[in-house]
């Protein structure tokens, strides 16, 4: 893993770590393909714990689709592990157009999958549940979920999946204990733009920010890792301006008006820190159709450079964030586990990479 990411996991369970042991050694050829395992009293004694945990890890394979049960006669291993099939399922929001670049984080994650050999289905996170319940009792395959960018997610659905053995990824969603998850590190980058600025000469500041209809919001943690590094650098609240637009006023054409109100009564700033290229672009347009040269007068700063950022009227300094690479992240980090499932915790935080254009540079 690469050294900007941060991986933490858990303890795992006795039975875990007998399940492991068992699918090693069938992995290995010891238990070859359709042969079957020592009988659960064998077992216990191998491995000095009680038939519960035995049952338990035995269990845990199964959901697997490493082995399967017949009463009466036993455990026995699945035939053709080399091919055992998987399917991934994508989960997206019920309202998508709310994610910006959906298109690229849904085609890195398909592309990964493929190239591991994955069948991989897409789904609005109301058709989630549904087809957990369908796969739940299924012996067919191993699958297991990524959720891209879904906010409104239900933790119940998380826990009925994982108690089926169903491994699930959040990406880009507020990072929690508990979860697997896949995060962007908004506030590392965005002081990193607000040192850039403030090393430019820039101290009279503008923070342009907007809610999304949503619990949680990547354009307001950024908003407030701003603020706090502006105050860490000692910039004066007299010289900070903010404005954050309404759930309802809607991204896509509100932010031209709204850059207004940072110079409203004769004030000056000399740097608007945007929390996103939407905005920022729009600003742009708004100060130069007022005669306010960028970056002579004022600088302007992005957040994810999407394609319109590099030909922004001037170019725009922004955080590049790699929408394709995210999407097949979450497909490795899922893979992992579901190759590992020892109730491990996959947690990582990727680090962005700040680009610097003519809208700061001058």
């Amino acid at each position: 893993m690469p050294a900007a990411d941060r991986t933490c996991r858990n303890h795992s369970p006795l039975y875990c770590q007998i399940a492991e042991d068992l699918r090693c050694r069938i992995y290995s050829g010891e238990f070859a393909d359709q042969s079957r395992l020592p009988a659960e009293d064998v077992l216990r004694e191998q491995f000095g714990v009680s038939r519960v945990t035995i049952r338990g890890a035995l269990k845990k394979l199964q959901s697997e689709g490493l082995v399967h049960r017949v009463s009466g006669k036993g455990t026995f291993v699945a035939a053709n592990l080399t091919q055992r099939p998987r399917r991934i399922l994508l989960v997206l929001e019920n309202e998508p157009q709310h994610v910006a670049h959906l298109h690229e984080l849904v085609m890195g994650a398909i592309v990964e999958a493929q190239r591991r050999n994955c069948s991989v289905l897409v789904c609005s996170y109301g058709q989630f549940r549904g087809h957990l319940e369908a796969a739940a009792d299924s012996g067919k395959r191993q699958m297991g979920v990524v959720l891209l960018r879904c906010r409104n997610y239900k933790p119940a659905d998380i826990r009925y999946a994982e108690k089926r053995g169903i491994v699930c990824v959040l990406e880009g969603v507020w990072p929690q204990a508990g979860y697997n998850w896949l995060a962007i590190d908004n506030r590392s980058a965005m002081r990193a733009l607000i040192d850039h600025l403030h090393a430019l000469g820039r101290r009279r500041f503008g923070v342009f920010s907007a809610k999304l209809p949503f619990p949680w919001s990547a354009l307001e943690e950024r908003r407030d890792a701003a603020l706090e590094r502006l105050a860490e650098l000692g910039v004066s609240r007299g010289d900070i301006r903010t404005h954050t637009l309404p759930a309802s006023a809607g991204i896509e054409i509100a932010p031209y008006e709204a850059t207004a109100r940072f110079f409203a009564g004769g004030a000056r700033i000399d740097a608007l820190v945007c929390a996103n290229d939407q905005i920022a672009v729009q600003a742009q347009r708004w100060m130069l159709d007022h005669g306010i040269r960028i970056p002579d007068d004022v600088a302007v700063t992005g957040f994810d450079d999407v394609p319109l950022a590099q030909y922004a009227n001037p170019p725009l300094t922004t955080v590049r964030q790699d929408y394709f690479k995210s999407g097949a992240e979450a497909i490795v980090q899922l893979c992992g586990l579901m190759d590992d499932f020892d109730n491990r915790r996959v947690q990582v935080t990727r680090k962005l990479d700040l680009v610097i254009r003519q809208s700061t540079a001058g």
